[in-house]
Formats: C-alpha cells, sequence, structure tokens
C-alpha cells in the first residue's frame, strides 16, 4: 500500500510538481554551499560566535519576511509573488563569492532571509492542490524534493571546492537558485478569494485557535534548537574530525539521501497515526543520534550517526504537516504567514547560542539539542498516548 502510494508522483496535480521541482533546484543551489559558508566566514576571520551571527541574521529576517510576505498573498497573485520572492535570495550566492570579509555574510543573509518570503507561498499551493487525506504525504513528498537535491548538492559542492577552491561552489548555487525560480513560471495564475488582514488582526485570529497556536509553540522551541546546532556540523567535522571539503560534502549528501526516502513514510505515519505519535518517534530518534554525533571519537560512529540524523530529522516536515491539519477556521494564507513566522522567530537566537556554545566546547551543542528534542519526543507520545486522536 505505501509502495503504492509513493508510486502516485505522475497523479500529482501539475502545481504540486512545478513547485516540488522548483523547492528541488532550491535545495541543489542552496545546499551546494551550506556546508561551506560556515567554513568560508571561518577564513575571512569570523570566530564561531560570528558565524552564529551570520545565520541568526538569516533566521531573523527569514521570520519578519514570512510573516508579512504571508499577509500579502491575499493581495497579489500568487504565480507572480513566488516568481519575485524566490529569485531574491540568488544573488547572496554571488556576494559569498566575492566576499572579503565576514561582515559581507551578514548582507548575504538578509537576502536569504527575505527570500523566505517565498515559503508560505509555497506551503499554501501544497495545500490548497492536495485533498485533505493526502496533505501529509504531499508534504513529504515536498520534505523529499528538498533532500534529493541537498543529497546531490554536497557532492557537487565537495568536488567544487576541492578542484576550484571553496568559493566555486557559491557560483553553481547562483545558477541552480536562478533556474529554481524561473520554473514557478509555469505555476497556475491564481488569486485568494480573502479578507485582506493586518499583523495584529492575524495574531488574534491565531490565539483563537488554540490546537493551532500549540503547535507553533511547540516547534519554535524545536526549531530554535535545531538552529543552535545546525550551522557548526562542517566545523565539528573539519576541525575535531579532520575531514577535508570534499569529504564533508558526501557526508551532508548521506544524510539528505536517507531523508529523501523517510521523509514521505514519516508523512504517512503522521496521516495514519497522527501528528504527535510521529513526532515523539523522530524526536526520540534524533535525539539519540545527535548524541552519538557528538560523543563520536571514530569515522565510523560519525557515519552511523549522521544516517540516523538522515532518517530522523524530520522537525520542518512535522511542522508543516501538524499546523496544515489543524487551521481550523483561519484562512489558508493567515495561517502559514503565521506558521512560518512563528515556527522560525525563536530561532533567531538559535545559532547565536550554538555559537557560544561551542566556542566553549563544540560537542555541546548536539548533547544540548538532543536532550532537547528527547524530552519533547517523550511528551508527545504522553500527549498521544493521553488523547487517543489522530492528530496533536
Amino acid at each position: 500500500m505505501a509502495t503504492g502510494r509513493l508510486k502516485s508522483f505522475k497523479k500529482l496535480n501539475k502545481d504540486v510538481k512545478i513547485i516540488i521541482i522548483s523547492v528541488f533546484l532550491f535545495a541543489l543551489g542552496y545546499s551546494s554551499i551550506s556546508a561551506y559558508i560556515p567554513l568560508l566566514l571561518k577564513q575571512l576571520g569570523a570566530k564561531n560566535n560570528q558565524v552564529g551571527l551570520v545565520y541568526s541574521t538569516i533566521t531573523g529576517s527569514a521570520a519578519i519576511s514570512a510573516l508579512i510576505g504571508g499577509l500579502l498573498l491575499s493581495r497579489f497573485e500568487i504565480r507572480k509573488y513566488t516568481i519575485f520572492t524566490t529569485i531574491i535570495i540568488a544573488p547572496f550566492a554571488l556576494i559569498f563569492y566575492y566576499a572579503n570579509s565576514w561582515k559581507l555574510g551578514i548582507i548575504a543573509g538578509l537576502l536569504d532571509g527575505i527570500s523566505y518570503a517565498s515559503a508560505p507561498a509555497y506551503s499554501l499551493i501544497i495545500y490548497l492542490r492536495s485533498k485533505k487525506s493526502e496533505i501529509g504525504y504531499n508534504f513529504g513528498l515536498f520534505s523529499s524534493a528538498f533532500s534529493a537535491g541537498a543529497a546531490i548538492a554536497p557532492t557537487i559542492g565537495g568536488f567544487l571546492a576541492r578542484n576550484y577552491g571553496i568559493r566555486a561552489p557559491f557560483l553553481f548555487s547562483f545558477v541552480m537558485l536562478t533556474l529554481s525560480s524561473l520554473v514557478c513560471y509555469y505555476l497556475t495564475p491564481h488569486r485568494l478569494e480573502q479578507e485582506r488582514i493586518g499583523v495584529i488582526e492575524s495574531f488574534k485570529k491565531i490565539f483563537k485557535e488554540r490546537s493551532f497556536a500549540r503547535i507553533l509553540f511547540v516547534f519554535m522551541v524545536l526549531i530554535l534548537f535545531e538552529t543552535a546546532y545546525d550551522p557548526f556540523v562542517s566545523i565539528y567535522l573539519n576541525e575535531i574530525h579532520r575531514i577535508n571539503y570534499q569529504s564533508i560534502g558526501l557526508l551532508v549528501s548521506l544524510v539528505f539521501s536517507i531523508n529523501f526516502f523517510t521523509s514521505p513514510y514519516i508523512g504517512m505515519l503522521a496521516d495514519k497515526k497522527g501528528s504527535s505519535f510521529a513526532l515523539g518517534t523522530s524526536l526520540i530518534g534524533y535525539g539519540t543520534f545527535l548524541i552519538l554525533f557528538g560523543f563520536a571519537r571514530e569515522f565510523s560512529y560519525v557515519l552511523i550517526a549522521l544516517a540516523g540524523i538522515g532518517i530522523f530529522k524530520q522537525i520542518y516536515t512535522l511542522s508543516t504537516i501538524a499546523a496544515s491539519r489543524n487551521t481550523g477556521n483561519l484562512p489558508p494564507h493567515i495561517a502559514y504567514a503565521n506558521l512560518h513566522f512563528l515556527r522560525t522567530s525563536l530561532s533567531v537566537f538559535g545559532p547565536t547560542v550554538g555559537g557560544f556554545l561551542a566556542n566553549y566546547n563544540i560537542r555541546s551543542v548536539f548533547y544540548g539539542t538532543a536532550t532537547v528534542f528527547i524530552l519533547f519526543g517523550l511528551a508527545s507520545f504522553i500527549y498521544h498516548f493521553r488523547k487517543n486522536k489522530l492528530a496533536i
């Protein structure tokens, strides 16, 4: 049955397919450089806490852009909006390519974050074009599209970095990010027939939907800690385990290659048993392998840990699934504007917190994140079995 559903990609709505292609190209471009941004910043003289500052700039501007952009979805034709917001990120790769100071990473980070205004549009299109019974599955495919691009890209980035220097992958990234935007031209033109709502009014509507608000709070905390450790993976691999650029790319590819296959199944698990059960499963597995990753002294343990992280790294996927199934009476563009804003808002502090921890002991970044994930995973299981519902 699961296999049959995985074979139904050809039957997907045209716009869902286009979004999947777009996010695949985005991941191909972004992930070809994601492991090298911290390393380039370090070469340009940044300390760990300054690397964290650049990433906090990205998440801070992303949170604000997602909120404002999501609220604007009712005012613009969605295809044009998506094309415009997705093209904004392309120049950020060129800024890194030509950068002669780590401070230019802040400017690049602002462009990266502003482009996050496209996220509510991506989610909205998937939501509008999906049957209710397949929301989890379609968002799982959406996540897998990112994972597929992110699985291939680090190998390409590693090859370019090793043979042509650490800046070379940023040119490849620019081309892929541009193509990611251009394919959105083929989306079906569509305009929401929804009332125009301001920021304050949208917050009021969110807090009236208690189930939705509770979901947002949970994922705000989880993403805070995920962004605390994520920027320091490549630094940890390079400085502690002495792994070269190309091998780092291959290891990051391993994570996303595995994630590509597991995300649709996590989506189906959420459809079948509920988001809280799927979240509990993911978080406990995620936390366990993060502990192993931080503990690892030998390469074999690093490899096992990253494979496990690839299986259970599903927080973003599950946040979208859980929120989509609990929108209640919220207009969809309001739901996704606040989803992408609020779940990202606390993560502004994540890289900075991670940076200070890394300056003290880089392994503690992974241990701290793992502890939080396991505690939240246990809480999700308790909630699931007490409420005996199919959704958070």
